[in-house]
């Protein structure tokens, strides 16, 4: 809470991606109730005019800036090299460093390209200490480890599906040990960009498990069926818009929000997530991959 007793949701934002965060994040606040204030995360790049911008359009908004969080954070990492190095190199890495370690309570957090089209009666009412982690289902593994890295002594172990768009994450739930140890053990690569929530399923396996928000209600656009059109679904709250589906953001329009704004607000539900197999995530991958070589890569 703030200090008007307003809860307060995150997100972690780039200069590239202010115009979609007004429109996603706007969408947010019309939608969430009850009221509440953002706190966005700086990942080195918003300038001041983006954070006037942002002030403007979502009043009350507060700003950490990554500067002023360099000092903190580095002091907790200073026996940890590799996470050192992860922050240093990928900005994505803020989220699951930063975010949490500054925390003072529940980090409630939601990404700046998910468009929410029906009232809904908030996430903090999700919040429960037998359930310290949900996050949203993914449409499939995109996690940045290699079929080796599940196999051996030193194997991981993940949650299936796992996506951190929307995420409620309990204090304590971050192990600096355990994630030292993690980043080392998948090591750099091209895939630093899915390397966030990777961590997230392997947290959350090592912890017991997690709970997703349900996929009904947080979902990805069906852009195949052309269901972009109105009537919305019947449970849908929103719309998860990933790299691959962003360019349907644009054609969505405002009718959602119309047609939406007149209804009663939805309570969102959690479903338990699910331990990955080794199977389970090769067969993932080469459907994947088959999918890439059609075009259709997700």
């Amino acid at each position: 809470m703030n200090a008007a007793g307003l809860p307060v949701i995150q997100t972690l934002l780039c200069h590239a991606h202010v115009p979609m965060a007004l429109r996603c994040l706007g969408s947010l606040r019309r939608c969430h109730q009850p009221a509440f204030r953002f706190h966005v995360q700086d990942d080195g790049t918003l300038t001041d005019d983006d954070c006037a911008r942002l002030m403007d359009e979502l009043p009350g908004t507060t700003f950490l800036r990554r500067q002023d969080a360099d000092g903190p954070v580095l002091a907790m990492l200073s026996r940890y090299p590799t996470c050192r190095f992860y922050r240093e190199h990928y900005p994505i890495s803020l989220k699951f460093m930063d975010l949490p370690l500054l925390a003072k309570g529940p980090v409630v957090f939601s990404d700046s390209d998910i468009f929410y089209a029906r009232p809904f009666t908030g996430f903090h009412r999700l919040i429960r200490p037998d359930h310290p982690l949900i996050f949203t289902r993914d449409l499939t593994m995109a996690y940045a480890v290699r079929y080796w890295h599940l196999l051996g002594k030193d194997r991981l172990r993940l949650m299936s599906r796992l996506n951190s768009g929307v995420m409620i994450v309990e204090p304590g739930t971050v192990d600096l040990d355990f994630m030292e140890w993690f980043l080392a053990r998948i090591g750099t690569g091209k895939i630093h960009h899915v390397v966030e929530q990777t961590y997230w399923s392997a947290q959350a396996a090592r912890l017991g498990g997690c709970r997703y928000l349900s996929p009904a209600q947080i979902g990805y656009p069906p852009v195949e069926t052309g269901a972009l059109r109105l009537p919305l679904p019947p449970k849908l709250v929103a719309w998860h818009f990933i790299s691959p589906l962003r360019e349907w953001l644009d054609r969505l329009g405002e009718a959602p929000l119309e047609a939406a704004g007149r209804e009663a607000p939805v309570d969102l539900r959690t479903i338990p997530a699910r331990r990955l197999g080794l199977p389970y995530y090769v067969a993932s991958r080469i459907g994947k991959q088959f999918r890439y070589w059609r075009g259709k890569a997700l």
